[in-house]
């Protein structure tokens, strides 16, 4: 018995409500998949299964075709239909591994594929099968924490989609109070940060919090952190904010640091580096060794350089700035 049969079936017909199945994220752009189809025609028909005994189907994969075929005016598009007697746990695998084999899952994708297949199999079993459905092998302890990712917020796994939240950083969220998980996902959602600069923030405002005795909430609705967020209807400074946000942070949890640092470039100031020279401090503090970066465009230039770095040498600022 065939596990498929390809039918030209009427839009109206095909229903995207139940999203049981769906792994992409939900309101993605599908623009360009219909200039493709629209170009080319639909290369791959969309999956689908029949609801009860109706003519109604309801998509397992294949929901940006879909989409995009309803933008296009169709009025029938191609479907695999699935036979009746194929069980659920049969097409989640379809609809996970239709995807993975095409392109690399994103984030988002692979945490929604991973709560869809453990609805019908354990960790260890999808462990076992992952290469054969991700497209690569995933072991237990990944998986686990994809999962409980899966339990945070929807709003999580769409900044997995939106690249604003890490799988790093979601995993460390995943151990916090329900209130803070809110709080910090609020910040992420107008902020542009890599994974690093995301985990470094979770971890301070949990060590800020630990210190002072208060919740990682309110630490995160502290005035001068809100102050700082970029508005829903401005986002375009979003990775000044971020600077600004990781600036504040710092401060609290290393206030003897911070004030290294501001003293050091106030003593930084004092030197008045000529064009063409320039001082950086050691990162973090955590050496002692600076360094010096001169440009030049001749022979000249290069020997005033010289000549005045050699000067810097009996400077009081540059003394006060090695001797902290």
């Amino acid at each position: 018995m065939q596990a498929f049969k390809i039918s030209d079936l009427p839009l109206s017909a095909v229903s995207a409500a139940d999203n049981e199945f769906q792994i992409s994220g939900v309101g993605d752009d599908s623009s360009a998949l219909a200039a493709s189809m629209a170009a080319s025609g639909l290369c791959i028909p969309i999956l689908v299964t029949r609801q009860g005994s109706a003519e109604a189907y309801t998509v397992v994969s294949g929901f940006k075709r879909l989409e995009a075929a309803r933008t296009l005016g169709w009025e029938t598009i191609s479907c695999r239909v699935a036979h009746d007697t194929i069980a659920k746990s049969c097409l989640a695998k379809m609809a996970v591994a239709e995807n993975a084999f095409q392109r690399q899952l994103g984030p988002g994708e692979l945490v929604r594929a991973a709560g869809l297949l453990s609805k019908y199999m354990d960790i260890n079993e999808l462990a076992g099968i992952s290469q054969a459905v991700f497209n690569t092998g995933l072991n237990s302890g990944y998986l686990k924490s994809l999962l409980s990712i899966h339990d945070l917020p929807a709003h999580a796994v769409h900044l997995l989609d939106t690249g604003q939240l890490s799988i790093k950083a979601a995993k460390l969220i995943t151990a916090l109070e329900n209130d803070a998980v809110h709080a910090l996902l609020d910040i992420f959602s107008a902020l542009n940060l890599s994974a690093s600069k995301q985990t470094e923030i979770i971890t301070w405002t949990k060590e800020i919090a630990a210190r002072d005795g208060v919740t990682v909430k309110e630490v995160c609705m502290g005035a001068d952190i809100r102050q700082v967020l970029p508005s829903a209807d401005n986002l375009k400074d979003r990775a000044q904010a971020g600077n600004r946000l990781r600036g504040i942070l710092f401060s609290k949890r290393y206030p003897h640091l911070d004030a290294a640092k501001k003293a050091a470039a106030d003593s930084v100031r004092t030197l008045k580096l000529p064009k063409g020279i320039r001082l950086t401090l050691p990162e973090s503090f955590e050496s002692s060794v600076y360094s010096a970066t001169i440009s030049f465009t001749s022979v000249q230039e290069f020997a005033k350089r010289a000549e005045a770095l050699g000067q810097l040498s009996g400077h009081e600022g540059l003394k006060s700035l090695l001797d902290r």
